[in-house]
């Protein structure tokens, strides 16, 4: 790894049944591969890798764009009931969320909303960027989800949204998609970070000048006449 300091760091956090695919989509983020026998996982895992991406820089008043290193870190996680419960742990420092579900399976689909609510109780932010993908589109002849049903979803629920191949990639679409994820995370952690920063010059500013308020009226106090 480059040996300078990140201009960010980020988590991420994987989720969605079993067997939706979430850890073939990480291998090929990561490694470009895929894993035919398809294990799953227990309870998670992670991957990380360091980034160089173009961030939009948001502050008040004005918008501008920067290439910044960004230190990524993807928890996967399992989909299966028992091992929900560890999930706890994987959502201290999450500022985004992929959720993934399977173009085939009708009932992955629908446990969005409960993923979803999950997310709502659990996430630490007010307002998290969540990427939803809709894997195995390379199964078409199977498909019971349509894209428009995705990306009505995502729409509802301000998601940012594709649908992919872990198997094929063919257009690096699974790239792309995470890379928008970082890339947003990436921005709103500027703002915050300029807007509290902003708010402390502000109130170091509002407490200076009732200090000298305070020392302008005892010296007009000491100088009144008997």
């Amino acid at each position: 790894m480059d040996e300078e300091l990140d201009d960010f760091e980020m988590k991420v956090c994987t989720l969605g049944d079993a067997s939706v695919g979430k850890t073939n989509i990480l291998l090929r983020y990561f490694e470009d591969r895929f894993d035919v026998a398809g294990q799953p996982t227990i309870g998670f895992d992670h991957m990380s890798k360091e980034l160089d991406l173009e961030v939009e820089l948001k502050q008040v008043g004005r918008h501008e764009k920067a290439k910044k290193k960004i230190l990524l870190k993807i928890w996967d996680t399992a989909g299966q009931e028992r091992f929900q419960t560890f999930t706890n742990a994987i959502f201290q420092g999450t500022g985004g969320f992929i959720l993934v579900y399977d173009v085939t399976s009708q009932k992955s689909f629908d446990s969005i909303d409960k993923w979803l609510k999950l997310i709502s109780e659990r996430s630490e932010i007010s307002k998290p960027r969540i990427l939803l993908l809709g894997n195995k589109i390379d199964l078409d002849a199977k498909r019971v989800v349509s894209i428009e049903q995705g990306r009505s979803v995502a729409k509802n629920h301000d998601m940012l949204f594709m649908e992919v191949s872990a198997l094929e990639n063919k257009a690096e679409e699974i790239n792309s998609a995470i890379d928008s994820l970082v890339q947003s995370i990436a921005s709103d952690q500027h703002y915050e970070i300029f807007k509290n920063e902003t708010e402390k010059f502000e109130g170091a500013n509002i407490a200076r000048v009732i200090e000298d308020k305070k020392t302008s009226d005892k010296k007009s106090q000491d100088n009144k006449c008997c």
